[in-house]
């Protein structure tokens, strides 16, 4: 048994996901919410630091957009997020 990352597992893992929810507190940058888009998942991000630069949300004046954003805490905000981006 391993314990740790494994970089090719990682990109199979977002390569057959068709949702990545990141629920971070604090998140400097990352790069999870772009490997998503690269390979056609929805992400759906806290509205915390560099997701919330680089991920811009999909509300429904702009449901063209294939990405989704909610408050860091409020469980009700994730809920209405993940509801929106399922239609």
């Amino acid at each position: 048994m391993h314990v740790g990352f494994w970089e090719a597992d990682a990109h199979l893992l977002h390569a057959g996901s068709d949702i990545a929810i990141q629920p971070s507190r604090f998140e400097p940058s990352g790069l999870t919410q772009i490997y998503a888009l690269r390979y056609g998942a929805i992400p759906i991000v806290a509205r915390t630091g560099g997701l919330a630069e680089t991920i811009i949300d999909a509300n429904e004046a702009a449901m063209a957009a294939r990405v989704a954003v909610f408050n860091s805490n409020p469980t009700p905000s994730k809920i209405s997020t993940m509801r929106l981006t399922a239609r």
